[in-house]
């Protein structure tokens, strides 16, 4: 389901936000030969002309280049494979505030396939694009509040406030969650659920500090 929820997000991202090129960004790593240039943070040498054009401009700051090496050394494109690289990658550019880059990067945490696994992190990620209205984020977390892991306890009040305001935006599985846990709310957990629900405003988040620094 949470695949199924990055998938959509990237759709959205790109099509609400200018990013139609980030795929492309990601997917067009070159194999073509060049003169070898050295990464600040990891000490390897470089020969993949465009991965250091990517690399110079992630230095300076560009999410999408941040968001391109990251996904080049989880996936080893064009560079050794490397967890922690891409890892420091991403939290860089979803350091940033962009709903789709905190997303993914809580997704990434979440499965902990491309990058060490970290359900606290991951939900934290989640939260700050969530509370910028992003559905996708929204629904995952909802998700996740209202099933609970090994690392996040349950809250069906919270998981009914994230799944409603998914819901309202058109995500057809939240709103399914959500009339399935509309029947398991106490009078009381529902009224309080709607109380938070009728005060929750999206936020604006204009940076971010990884949570492995807060």
């Amino acid at each position: 389901m949470l695949r199924l929820l990055l998938l959509f997000a990237m759709t959205v991202s790109a099509a609400s936000c200018g990013t139609t090129g980030l795929q492309h960004t990601v997917n067009t790593v070159s194999s073509e030969g060049g003169l070898p240039v050295q990464s600040r943070e990891s000490g390897e040498e470089m020969t993949d002309p465009e991965i250091r054009s990517r690399l110079a401009l992630a230095e300076q700051g560009d999410v999408k280049a941040q968001f391109a090496m990251a996904r080049a050394y989880a996936q080893g494109l064009g560079v050794r494979k490397d967890s922690a690289q891409a890892l420091r990658w991403y939290r860089l550019s979803a350091a940033q505030g962009d709903v789709f880059m905190l997303f993914h990067l809580g997704s990434q945490l979440w499965e902990g396939v491309e990058v060490p696994k970290d359900e606290s992190e991951a939900r934290w990620y989640w939260t700050l694009a969530a509370e910028q209205g992003f559905p996708p984020a929204q629904a995952a977390l909802g998700t996740v509040l209202l099933t609970g892991s090994q690392d996040i306890a349950v809250d069906k009040v919270q998981a009914y406030v994230w799944l409603s305001l998914a819901s309202a935006q058109g995500d057809e599985e939240a709103a399914q969650r959500l009339r399935t846990l509309t029947k398991q709310l106490s009078s009381a957990q529902m009224a309080k659920a709607r109380q938070a629900l009728t005060q929750w405003k999206p936020a604006r988040v204009v940076s971010v500090v990884s949570a492995k620094s807060r």
